[in-house]
């Protein structure tokens, strides 16, 4: 691949606007937005706002991310950081892995915003703090607290017989609360093709309910379950050109998890167990397809904080352990099971009042692939005034999917088992604006991967394949953004 050069200049509204709140994505442990040492972003989304977007609208505005769609309402839609694979995106809800087990990446057009109260955006490599999948950043959506989530009932219509109906519902207080969140969506949608009458419609429902229980000052519990079904139908192609045809497909998704966040005897403890089922079926040129991936997680982190390090300063020093344990099935392939764990080291360091810098290792045991090795640096620093300085340097690792090691259509594609993971490495820095809600930021990046998966056609079978790459990926860009008030409703 040649070297990419990305100029990137994102432009949001008051729909989403920089906080200056804490970020707890950076490091695992919660830590001021102004001493992260990376490019971050965190998004509040407003409810009044934000209730009839995805969360495809509300990230496609922003610095670094394309979003890609196949077609229209209910098509395949994609992320991509920084010029990366979508499957080098790593995407959690409150802690919990939304990455398909099926494909390695997110479908966006299935992922309301409805019920998130905020986005934590952070780019570049992080897989010595999330492991695989997150070797081009991570996106972080958290739920909105019982407390902060008032009653609400909207309906929506459009054309194309459009339909929508959001229901949330939330009782409780300081010690308890429990929120519910719901929507559904219809549309007849339209035709693509030249010829013809055929409309492709698509039909959507999605529910989430979140809870959490504190016991006194140092305790609290918080669970989570959330279900999308998503049924779309599309036209065929032939001549490379859309025609009428009686495709259909079918995403349903189901997210749970429950952590418990407490101190015991000066020592913050992060635990949380999580659960994803996906399933994905199509009917099209291709034949009929039929694939489910589960994946249970377990993850514990310890933290500590000391006045002192070594005499440099205050410091909080962490250790994390996590498994992955991941089920494939696909017709009569599998089930096909995948397990891993992990563990790693941290430290955020403050050697001088204008200094923050954090450090990680990982370690990986994978049955499959075999064992790899991760670390992140990162370093920010306030030069005086509304102006910060950041540098992050860091390795990743990506892990096959099960598509492309077993494949998806039996009649087109075929998986290559003997695939290696694809390795990173990550370098940028950059400088930050903030002076009330002015905000500007101006990033250089580069990485470099090997072991690159790519599609290719076998001749002797007549059909695609995957295989890892020789040589080395470049990746080189730059990133410019602005956020500039111009009132209260601008």
């Amino acid at each position: 691949m040649r070297p990419l050069l990305l100029l990137l200049c994102g432009m949001s509204t008051a729909l989403a606007a920089p906080s200056a709140d804490i970020v707890v994505t950076s490091t695992r442990i919660p830590a001021p937005l102004s001493a992260v040492g990376g490019a971050a972003t965190v998004l509040e989304l407003d409810e009044f706002d934000a209730a009839g977007l995805s969360i495809a609208d509300v990230l496609r505005a922003q610095t670094g991310i394309q979003l890609h769609r196949a077609g229209g309402p209910g098509q395949l839609a994609q992320l991509r950081l920084r010029g990366a694979e979508a499957n080098h995106a790593l995407v959690l809800l409150d802690g919990v892995e939304l990455t398909s087990p099926v494909s390695g990446a997110v479908d966006f057009s299935g992922l309301g915003a409805h019920g998130i109260a905020r986005i934590e955006i952070l780019r570049g490599a992080q897989s010595a703090l999330w492991g695989s999948r997150a070797a081009a950043g991570v996106i972080h959506l958290i739920s909105k607290d019982a407390a902060a989530a008032p009653d609400l009932l909207q309906l929506h219509a459009g054309g194309d017989r459009e339909r929508a109906v959001r229901l949330q519902l939330a009782t409780g207080g300081a010690r308890a609360g429990l929120a519910l969140h719901g929507q559904t969506y219809r549309t007849d949608g339209d035709n693509a093709s030249l010829a013809g009458a055929e409309r492709d419609g698509y039909r959507h429902r999605e529910a989430q309910l979140r809870a959490r229980y504190r016991s006194g000052a140092r305790t609290e519990i918080r669970a989570l379950l959330r279900h999308a079904r998503g049924d779309a139908e599309y036209d065929g192609f032939a001549g490379g050109r859309p025609v009428d045809a009686d495709h259909r497909s079918r995403r349903d998704r189901t997210a749970a998890g429950l952590s418990l966040h407490t101190r015991l005897r000066g020592v913050r403890v992060d635990a949380q167990a999580g659960y994803l089922l996906a399933r994905d079926r199509a009917q099209d040129d291709f034949g009929d397809s039929d694939a489910a991936g589960q994946r249970l997680q377990l993850d514990m982190l310890a933290s500590k904080r000391f006045a002192s390090c070594l005499g440099a300063g205050p410091c909080t020093l962490g250790a994390e352990v996590d498994g992955r344990r991941e089920r494939y099935t696909r017709g009569a392939v599998g089930p096909l099971i995948t397990r891993s764990m992990g563990a790693v080291a941290l430290a955020r360091l403050a050697p001088w009042p204008a200094v923050a810098l954090d450090v990680s290792l990982r370690r990986d045991w994978n049955r499959e692939f075999g064992d790899a090795d991760a670390w992140r640096a990162g370093v920010a620093a306030r030069l005086g005034g509304p102006w910060r300085l950041y540098a992050a340097a860091g390795t990743g690792v990506v892990n096959p999917t099960a598509t492309e090691r077993f494949g998806f259509f039996p009649s087109s594609f075929v998986g290559n088992p003997g695939l290696i993971p694809e390795r990173t490495r990550d370098r940028e820095v950059g400088l930050t604006f903030d002076r009330g809600r002015l905000h500007g930021r101006a990033s250089l990046f580069r990485q470099r991967l090997t072991d690159e998966i790519e599609t290719v056609f076998d001749a002797g079978a007549q059909l695609f394949t995957a295989r890892n790459a020789g040589g080395v990926s470049h990746r080189r860009g730059a990133e410019l953004e602005a956020r500039i008030p111009l009132g209260d409703a601008w």
